[in-house]
């Protein structure tokens, strides 16, 4: 256990691409502790000048959302070389580590959609966020993922790591030129490192939802390469054809948010969410907090004790 500034760094939990994460604790005067989390980023990339400027200038600006379906982030931290970002405690896994304990295809549909909402109302809380004279602060996440969403055991959907994604996405492109990232969910225009607006998060929770409905990201098969080249020539895959559950409305949702041009997908993530939520009405939180405790029952069981052992 060790102490940076008011938190208590106590168990670790992960470690990412960009970053380890631990469960910790914000001391309160009166004794008690309140649960947090938080990231510290690795060590090679905190000691880059460029990139430790870019993400804490990105970090702050993030930290003025505040959503229930955005991961809040409390406060972001320097000591010495390191740095470190705190964030709200969710007690839930990645979506990724719950697509990984089903078989593909066997999300509900239900519930697929409320966690897809849930995800789009963040991003669209983040696409609005003004800063205090009422200015756009421009935020598009740039990684949405099935890794950069937890989901809770209260049965909600949160997006996450805008910070590092964002100044992450400053230096995408190698020297040789290559494009690093999650390519598999990438839209067109920022595996070609162009310019990106909020209509690339739309297109990215698009290939989320694919993924979630049908096991894989909807051109993420074989190597990057080959992935590429699905992702800017070929119309998207159906659904349909995989899950005969699955309404051909959906597809019709799809094939737009996945469009190859920005101009032709949805206009926002807000406009996304209400498509499918008229399409396939979403799962109560309620039935995603059965469901997921059904399907995730090992994963609570050690986070209970790995908390435990914490506090």
């Amino acid at each position: 256990m060790r102490e940076v500034g008011r938190y208590l760094v106590l168990e670790h939990l992960a470690d990412g691409g960009m970053a380890s994460v631990h469960v910790g604790a914000l001391r309160s005067e009166s004794g008690g502790h309140q649960l947090v989390a938080i990231k510290a980023m690795h060590p090679q990339l905190a000691r880059r000048p460029e990139f430790r400027s870019m993400f804490l200038d990105e970090a702050r600006t993030v930290a003025r959302v505040r959503h229930p379906q955005v991961v809040a982030t409390l406060d972001v931290l320097t000591d010495r070389e390191e740095v470190f970002l705190v964030m709200d405690y969710v007690n839930g896994p990645a979506l990724s580590t719950v697509l990984r304990h089903v078989d593909a295809g066997a999300v509900p549909l239900a519930i697929a959609s409320r966690l897809l909402v849930d995800v789009l109302r963040g991003l669209q809380a983040a696409h609005d966020a003004v800063d205090d004279g009422g200015t756009s602060l421009g935020i598009v996440h740039r990684d949405v993922s099935p890794h950069n969403v937890l989901v809770s055991d209260e049965g909600r959907a949160l997006i996450m790591d805008f910070g590092i994604a964002m100044a992450s996405d400053r230096s995408y492109v190698t020297e040789s030129g290559e494009v690093k990232g999650k390519i598999a969910y990438m839209p067109p225009e920022q595996a070609q490192a162009q310019r990106v607006d909020r209509r690339a998060d739309v297109y990215a929770a698009a290939s989320t939802l694919f993924e979630v409905l049908v096991g894989e990201p909807p051109f993420g098969r074989g190597t990057m390469a080959e992935t590429l080249v699905r992702l800017l020539f070929d119309p998207p895959p159906s659904v349909c054809a995989r899950r005969p559950d699955v309404p051909a409305s959906v597809d019709a949702l799809l094939a737009c948010a996945l469009s190859k041009s920005p101009d032709e997908r949805f206009g926002s993530a807000g406009a996304f969410a209400d498509a499918l939520t008229a399409t396939v009405p979403p799962a109560s939180a309620a039935e995603v907090t059965a469901w997921l405790q059904q399907t995730m029952q090992p994963f609570f069981a050690e986070r209970a004790a790995l908390v435990q052992r914490a506090t």
